[in-house]
C-alpha cells in the first residue's frame, strides 16, 4: 500500500499534479481513499491520462466498479456517475428526477436513454461517442473534447457544446 501511494505521488509529480490533489493523495490511508482522490481530481486525472487505465485495472480492479469506473468492458448503467475508459461499451438509463455525472474517454462509446426529469452532463473526450435519445423534461447537456462526436434526438432538451479544445483548461 505505502509503495503504491509513493509511485502513484512519484507520477502525479512527473505530470505537474497540483499542490492540493498531492496534498489529498499523500494523505490517503488506504486505496479507497485514492480512488476518492481520483474522482475529486477527475478533470486534471483525464487531462493527463493519470493513472492510466491500465494503472487501474492492474492496482484497483476489485474496487472500480463500486466507485462508478469501467475499462473496456460493455456496462449497463442506472443513472449516478461514471467514468468510461477505453473501449466501453455502454448504455445509460436515467428517469425521473435522477442526476448524472459521466466522463466518457478514448474510444468509449455511451448511449444514453434520458426521460422524465432527468438531467445528465456528460464530457467526451479523446475519441468517445455519445448518443442521446432525450424525452419529457429531461435534459441533456455534452460537451465534447478532441475529437469526440455527439448526437441526440426526442423532445426533451439536449445540447452539444463543441469545447474546441483537446481537454480541459488545467
Amino acid at each position: 500500500m505505502v509503495f503504491l501511494k509513493e509511485e502513484l505521488l512519484a507520477g502525479a509529480g512527473l505530470v505537474q499534479g497540483c499542490a492540493d490533489g498531492m496534498a489529498q493523495l499523500a494523505a490517503a490511508g488506504d486505496k479507497e481513499e485514492m480512488l476518492q482522490c481520483y474522482w475529486d481530481r477527475i478533470d486534471f486525472c483525464l487531462a493527463k491520462n493519470f493513472p492510466t487505465k491500465e494503472y487501474l485495472k492492474e492496482h484497483f480492479d476489485g474496487m472500480l466498479h463500486e466507485r462508478g469506473i469501467y475499462i473496456d468492458e460493455r456496462v449497463e448503467i442506472a443513472g449516478g456517475n461514471a467514468v468510461l475508459l477505453g473501449t466501453c461499451e455502454a448504455e445509460c438509463g436515467v428517469e425521473k428526477y435522477a442526476v448524472s455525472r459521466l466522463y466518457v474517454k478514448h474510444d468509449s462509446r455511451v448511449v444514453i436513454r434520458a426521460r422524465d426529469h432527468a438531467f445528465v452532463m456528460v464530457d467526451a473526450l479523446d475519441d468517445a461517442a455519445v448518443e442521446v435519445h432525450c424525452e419529457g423534461e429531461s435534459k441533456v447537456v455534452v460537451n465534447l473534447y478532441a475529437r469526440a462526436t455527439a448526437v441526440a434526438d426526442g423532445d426533451g432538451y439536449a445540447k452539444v457544446v463543441h469545447k474546441n479544445k483537446e481537454t480541459y483548461d488545467l
